[in-house]
């Protein structure tokens, strides 16, 4: 999923920005920017090393303002109590009536059409209270969150097509997906919150392990999982657990509106499927085709109208493509000419 708005609305209590730095890596270079990724985290750490112990609360932005590819690995360390983003935006050129195009203005940001591509693995580290923001990138590797007290990693639009891992931390971290595709989640046993929504876990092509956790306590909210789920305790709602899933802790948590594969050791359930040996059927299989991975025409109605309402479970939840359909037909039904009937043609 590429980039798009800021997955939460500011927060007046948030850090206030004391850096921004812009990355293009365009010819010829544009006033006040750095060409690569790996130069816009070292500016980033020029400025909170020279601010010293006064940086604590400070928010320091990465835009990335072009869809160009930037090779090599990357590693940042966030200092205590600060907060890096880094996100795909522009700062866009202001043009009053008159016509005149003037400056930009730093950290006024225009996120839409870009899609930066990370060819490399990014592995973050951070201070007591510090968080991370990734969102709107394409990163071709693994985001590992190194042993340390990072606090917060929040990733958004984001399609990484290795891991997502997190290594042992002393203190509670807490991990956001939103509306972004993985290729699996490995947390170590001391990682304690996971939230997901809107997004897909998709382990197919690197080995099956799509959602491994063992103290991690996973809310997935509208998200495909495909792949094996191995945690301490679950809530779901309106999703599509492809996989085998275990859950140590069966007597926390619920799981509703879901399609969950036969076999599961799962807490509770709630208006799940399925329970009549269906299984899920996929418009596509393909990451690179809008319609992945979508349930298909073909799927069987138990599974495809699972989710809460009746809508389509899994990362097209949101779409409520069947209960739009229906609402075509019956406004439809009423003109319809003697004769013809309607039908939905297609996967």
């Amino acid at each position: 999923m590429g980039s798009g708005a800021p997955v939460t609305a500011p927060d007046p209590d948030a850090p206030l920005a004391v850096g921004q730095i812009e990355v293009h890596s365009g010819t010829p270079a544009r006033t006040g920017s750095v060409p690569t990724i790996a130069a816009g985290l070292a500016a980033a750490e020029a400025l909170w090393g020279a601010a010293g112990s006064t940086a604590v609360k400070g928010t320091y932005v990465v835009s990335i303002a072009d869809s160009a590819a930037y090779p090599g690995d990357l590693a940042v360390t966030v200092p205590a109590g600060t907060r890096l983003v880094l996100v795909a935006a522009a700062w866009p050129a202001r043009r009053p009536p008159s016509g005149e195009v003037l400056a930009a203005v730093p950290g006024r940001y225009a996120p839409g059409g870009l899609r930066p591509h990370l060819r490399g693995t990014l592995r973050i580290d951070g201070g007591l209270g510090s968080s991370v923001v990734v969102d709107g990138l394409l990163i071709e590797g693994d985001l590992v969150v190194e042993p340390g007290r990072l606090a917060h990693l929040t990733v958004a639009h984001t399609t990484i097509t290795g891991a997502l891992r997190a290594g042992s931390t002393t203190r509670r971290l807490h991990l956001r997906l939103s509306r972004s595709v993985v290729g699996g989640v490995e947390l170590a046993g001391t990682v304690p919150l996971l939230a997901v929504d809107t997004s897909i876990l998709d382990a197919t092509a690197g080995g099956g392990s799509a959602l491994t956790g063992d103290g991690v306590h996973a809310c997935l909210e509208g998200t495909t999982v495909r792949g094996t789920t191995r945690v301490r305790s679950l809530d779901a709602s309106s999703c599509v657990l492809d996989g085998l899933v275990e859950v140590a802790d069966r007597q926390a948590g619920c799981l509703r509106f879901s399609c969950v594969a036969p076999g599961s050791r799962t807490p509770r359930r709630y208006r799940c499927v399925p329970d009549d040996g269906a299984v899920p059927v996929y418009a596509a299989t393909d990451p690179a085709s809008p319609a992945y991975p979508a349930l298909a025409g073909s799927c069987s109605a138990s599974i495809r109208e699972a989710g809460e309402h009746g809508a389509e479970p899994g990362v097209h939840h949101h779409l409520r493509r069947p209960l739009r359909l229906r609402a075509a037909e019956r406004q439809l039904a009423p003109y319809r000419p003697a004769g013809i009937e309607l039908g939905i043609f297609g996967s």
